[in-house]
């Protein structure tokens, strides 16, 4: 499977394919990303293989506490 890790800076090849190995045991079936920079991304990453998404990323991890705060109120 192919697919693409979203980064908010370039990252060592070493650390995709490392990455690749982790989805590659997570989906059963081997898996190739490749890079691509996406400047909007604070910090962490963003995959994406087929219509599948797992967000990683900073962005993700603020929003998921705000809710977590929300809804302990």
């Amino acid at each position: 499977m192919d697919g693409k890790i979203y980064t908010a800076y370039p990252i060592a090849d070493d650390d995709v394919h490392r990455i690749a190995k982790k989805f590659t045991e997570k989906m059963g079936e081997p898996v190739t990303l490749s890079q691509v920079v996406d400047n909007r991304l604070l910090a962490g990453f963003v995959v994406r293989i087929g219509f599948l998404r797992f967000d990683y990323s900073t962005g993700a991890r603020l929003k998921e506490m705000m809710r977590h705060m929300l809804n302990e109120s």
